[in-house]
């Protein structure tokens, strides 16, 4: 009696099938008990051994599936979990300063550890608004991650480090103090990232007068001196 199928790779294997039928054909007389009392002994380790053989083979494919679950898990806990908290706190951290203050980069930087990889950050700039009132106004009703420019100028701080050898704490850098139109990333509601800002001289009413009055009197000095 074949106690052995065919496997997937041609070659016989034996099977659980084979085995089972192998028992039930062991005749269980008294008087063959001792005949067939090894038969049954060797029968029940194969049996045995096809067993622990067939689950251990199992147990990969139930571990790829719930890796894959797991995986699968992380992936969708990282996009449904909150994270507006923490980038609102960092965004203030960053740069928002009080409206009105005169700001010092180098101890401000400093204060706040601001750094990038833990080396000096080499561009950071302040908007002074209080409470970033203002900056969170823009975001206002603004769910998706949104890019948004401020419709009038605000008053900023631009800090640029002076050397790229320098290493925390010991950053220092050059302030700029201008007014200009912010450009942040709003999501949730929050301002999230810092973009950039837009110089314009026309963004004050009284640095635009200035320079429209200046271009004018030069144009008439030229004109009256052509002819």
């Amino acid at each position: 009696m074949a106690l052995y199928s065919e496997g997937y790779s041609g070659k016989p294997r034996l099977g659980i099938p084979g085995a089972v039928t192998f028992l039930r054909n062991i005749p269980d007389k008294k008087g063959k008990e001792r005949q067939n009392g090894g038969k049954a002994d060797e029968a029940l380790i194969f049996l045995h051994l096809i067993r622990k053989t067939e689950d251990s083979h199992r147990i990969p494919a139930i571990m790829v599936r719930v890796s894959s679950f797991l995986l699968t898990l992380c992936i969708v806990l990282s996009f449904c979990l909150p994270s507006n908290t923490q980038n609102i706190n960092a965004f203030m951290e960053k740069h928002i300063v009080k409206e009105g203050v005169e700001t010092n980069c180098n101890q401000t930087i400093k204060d706040r550890n601001i750094r990038f990889k833990n080396n000096c950050k080499f561009h950071n700039t302040f908007i002074h608004d209080t409470n970033g009132k203002k900056v969170k106004e823009m975001c206002s009703g603004i769910v998706k991650s949104t890019f948004v420019i401020s419709k009038e100028p605000l008053p900023l701080t631009d800090c640029l480090l002076m050397g790229r050898t320098a290493k925390p704490p010991n950053c220092a850098y050059n302030k700029t103090i201008t007014t200009g139109l912010i450009n942040i990333t709003c999501e949730n509601n929050y301002p999230v990232h810092f973009a950039g800002y837009k110089l314009s001289y026309c963004a004050s009413y009284s640095p635009c007068a200035l320079t429209l009055i200046a271009v004018f009197l030069l144009s008439q000095f030229l004109l009256s001196a052509m002819r």
